[in-house]
């Protein structure tokens, strides 16, 4: 097996986008089953009640991942000189990849579900209706929006395609300006937010408007600018990528504990100020999980691996690991001490047994293996100890 080359973070696939949005659309499920059934799991003693009360929040990821992941060809643009991406490409895929499953849907739900049973008080309003949908306007009125009987979970999508429809020109004005176009896009989300939140008393038509999402939209483009500059200055020497990646690491375990607290904060609002503190925590969201997201791809085990030893490798491991769990302890209150002795050799067992002599020689392995033999292998052994 030949050795890995030295690892630099890419600037055009960030697998950590896939991995959040994977998390935010288990969380998002999660919440809509627990409206349901009102299951809350629990860590132990400690209650995620506050995760699923406060699921309906990662939908504000997915919209910063949106806006991270469409800009990332003109922060290359920017940055690394690359030719300017073409508009008329970029609408045919938005359209290809949304549009056939979106008109599916809804006209599944149209037929199987709204006409069936009656949900039309008149023909005029399926046709308002259908026709809103399927020109991503039904955000705009109240009977399309919230009374749909085919989808209110729709918005969503409704959102994105309207964002598609002026991103070109986003992107254009943020390339020859990117400070003065990105802060007006916040500036503008913070005014209609705290328009709304002073002035009106009902915030169900407005919390979820294309308006109220331009701040996010400009952090996660701010973040592409970040994340491609950073690849551009990824140093060569391997002591400074230790270095840069125990930034990271604290950055990524400061802003975890900043989105549990942010999380709590919104899951404990009352009834009457619930929709108001979502769009007032929402910049605040985004920048916390813009941090996680440009943080957390510095810290894949492979990227250390590559060019440093076993010994350095496990010992950072091993120490973020005890300090995320002695944090852990103290969150929740645990004591640490005056369990006995017993615990104390189980720890030394697992210790020396599981941790020396078996996770550190798949830590070995990655220097001259690659990660998917590694995983293939650390999964075999699972079978064997059943």
């Amino acid at each position: 097996m030949k050795h890995t080359s030295p690892y630099a973070p890419g600037d055009k696939y960030v697998p950590v986008a896939d991995g959040l949005r994977a998390i935010f659309i288990f969380i998002v499920a999660w919440y809509h089953i627990w409206q349901q059934s009102w299951w809350t799991p629990h860590v132990g003693t400690y209650s995620l009640d506050f995760l699923v009360r406060a699921g309906y929040v990662p939908v504000d990821g997915t919209i910063l991942l949106s806006g991270f992941l469409l800009f990332l060809p003109h922060a290359r643009v920017m940055l690394l000189g690359e030719s300017v991406p073409d508009v008329r490409t970029f609408y045919q895929k938005r359209i290809m990849r949304i549009v056939p499953s979106y008109v599916f849907v809804t006209l599944l739900m149209l037929f199987a579900v709204a006409i069936p049973y009656n949900l039309y008080w008149r023909p005029s309003d399926l046709w308002k209706d259908l026709l809103m949908h399927l020109t991503f306007t039904q955000t705009f009125d109240f009977s399309t929006y919230i009374a749909t009987p085919i989808g209110v979970a729709s918005w969503t999508v409704a959102i994105e395609m309207q964002a598609y429809l002026i991103f070109p020109l986003l992107a254009r004005w943020a390339r020859k300006n990117p400070l003065g176009t990105l802060s007006s896009m916040a500036a503008l989300a913070l005014l209609f937010r705290s328009f709304v939140v002073w002035g009106m008393k009902d915030y169900n038509m407005v919390v979820n408007q294309l308006i109220n999402f331009l701040d996010v939209y400009a952090i996660g483009m701010a973040s592409a600018l970040l994340y491609v500059k950073l690849t551009t200055l990824w140093p060569k020497r391997g002591d400074l990528r230790l270095l840069l990646n125990a930034a990271a690491t604290i950055v990524l375990l400061l802003a975890l504990y900043g989105l549990v607290v942010l999380l709590q904060a919104q899951a404990g609002t009352p009834g009457s100020a619930l929709q108001a503190g979502q769009m007032m925590r929402r910049p605040l969201f985004a920048l916390l999980l813009a941090a996680v997201a440009v943080a957390g791809y510095t810290l894949i085990g492979r990227a250390v691996r590559s060019d440093t030893s076993t010994a350095v490798y496990t010992y950072l491991v091993y120490t973020v690991c005890a300090l995320v769990l002695v944090l852990t302890c103290a969150f929740q209150g645990q004591d640490l001490l005056g369990h006995g002795s017993s615990p104390i050799w189980v720890g030394l067992a697992l210790a020396v047994f599981s941790t020396i002599l078996g996770h550190s020689i798949f830590s070995w392995g990655l220097k001259y293996l690659s990660a998917a033999f590694v995983a293939v292998a650390k999964l075999a052994g699972e079978g064997f100890a059943g």
